[in-house]
């Protein structure tokens, strides 16, 4: 195989998988926008569906203790921190704070530690915040960003109960993009296992598009070994 034939063969191939993944890109979006214009196989539906609920109540469980962390912090039941190294202890809570600086930072203290544990010592999570306040209150510095922290929680929360219920109702957008990699996968080299099917004429087209450009670049490949092996 001479240099023209190889630059060929490199360019067909580099189409090929190009094509593969801008489809992939469309097939997500679509999705996104409408996930019922594709069709899933029952049992693969079920068993996505079911992980996801199960994704979605850790979260929630996580998330809810949490806002409870954080409330406690807040209401003032933890003892407030004069400085920041120390241990605090609230109701249901012990509020480890620790503070350091980041080597490119020339603040001798560029984030805040919180290390949440439950009054047994059992790890809940840890949050680290960005300061550079050095010039308020140590307790003003840790309110602040704590209440910021707090609306971050409250939308993580509520997002992860939305799309629960979107789950159980088998509406909610229960896959990737990567599923859809493998989708245009399928669909380019005319595999076509079935466990995935477009249910939109829009989508059918697109599908049908993708068909033939890759039995095209596939022609076209088989035509240039031919014409070398002759």
């Amino acid at each position: 195989m001479n240099f023209l034939e190889a630059h060929w063969a490199l360019s067909i191939s580099t189409l090929y998988i190009f094509l593969l993944v801008i489809f992939a890109v469309i097939y997500f979006k679509v999705y996104v926008n409408d996930p019922t214009s594709f069709l899933f196989q029952t049992e693969i539906s079920t068993t996505q569906s079911k992980r996801i609920l199960a994704d979605c109540d850790d979260e929630i469980h996580n998330l809810e203790i949490q806002m409870a962390a954080m409330r406690e912090l807040l209401a003032g039941s933890a003892s407030k921190p004069k400085v920041y190294s120390a241990t605090h202890v609230s109701e249901h809570f012990i509020f480890e704070l620790s503070a350091g600086s980041n080597l490119d930072s020339e603040d001798p203290i560029s984030f805040l530690t919180v290390l949440v544990k439950s009054n047994a010592g059992v790890r809940v999570c840890k949050w680290r915040w960005g300061t550079g306040l050095l010039e308020v209150p140590v307790w003003e510095g840790v309110e602040d960003y704590a209440k910021t922290y707090e609306g971050h929680l409250a939308k993580r929360l509520k997002g992860a109960q939305d799309l629960r219920e979107q789950a159980k109702l088998s509406i909610a957008r229960i896959w990737g993009f990567f599923d859809f990699l493998y989708f245009s996968g399928v669909t380019i080299t005319t595999v076509g296992y079935g466990d995935i099917l477009p249910n939109r004429t829009l989508v059918r087209i697109l599908v049908l598009i993708e068909v033939l450009a890759g039995l095209m670049l596939l022609g076209i490949a088989v035509a240039l070994l031919s014409s070398h092996s002759i």
